[in-house]
């Protein structure tokens, strides 16, 4: 379908936007430390941090919608479009596991950034 194009496009754009953001980011850091306390600073890269989220699922949109009608038009039968792994089960468990394990780790690592902050500055 056209409309895959345009969330494509769409993907690439909130890319590159996000390694522009990261890149202002570094260099704020690097020569105004004192600009990321603004709120016009926090709002660009709160709002950043959630282009993230959509990227991804806009990547899954591209994917799953630009395949499936080449297995409903006969191009590909159904057997062809799934996967070969029989074992799936390990995917199952790994998959949320690793999932959890991220959210501990970005949960730990606010948490000393928060407490650091605490320590070093004063506002």
């Amino acid at each position: 379908p056209s409309y895959i194009r345009a969330i494509f496009n769409l993907k690439l754009t909130f890319i590159v936007s996000l390694i522009a953001v990261a890149a202002g980011y570094f260099l704020l850091k690097w020569r105004r430390p004192k600009w990321l306390a603004y709120s016009p600073v926090l709002l660009i890269l709160s709002v950043a941090s959630f282009l993230g989220i959509v990227i991804v699922e806009f990547g899954w949109i591209v994917t799953e919608v630009g395949r499936q009608p080449w297995a409903v038009r006969g191009y590909v039968t159904t057997s062809e479009a799934l996967t070969k792994t029989h074992d799936i089960t390990s995917f199952g468990y790994f998959f949320p596991l690793s999932y959890v394990f991220l959210f501990v780790v970005t949960i730990l690592a606010i948490r000393k950034i928060v407490k650091s902050n605490n320590k070093t500055e004063s506002y």
